[in-house]
């Protein structure tokens, strides 16, 4: 899973924990002086599932555009949420 808001990604870091990696400008060569071109990738954090991950980017979010993504993803996941329960009632 690879899912990009903004300038932070969320990607598998391994089978259980999900991970919030930043994207930020490379920097200066310390020897040459010379600013790199592309991005370098920070880590944020570790996180056990999704919906601890969309909690965590809506705190660093600023964009509006992008808060409306990590709404609509958080929407989403109550509704599967909800679905899981009504499907857990009627198997009883």
């Amino acid at each position: 899973m690879r899912i990009q808001i903004g300038k932070y990604i969320i990607k598998n870091c391994d089978e259980r924990n999900l991970v919030i990696v930043e994207q930020r400008p490379a920097g200066k060569n310390p020897k040459t002086g010379e600013v790199g071109t592309g991005t370098k990738e920070v880590t944020v954090g570790y996180y056990p599932n999704l919906e601890w991950v969309l909690h965590k980017i809506k705190d660093l979010i600023i964009s509006e555009s992008d808060a409306d993504t990590v709404n609509v993803l958080l929407a989403e996941l109550e509704q599967i949420d909800e679905t899981i329960r009504l499907v857990a009632e009627e198997v009883k």
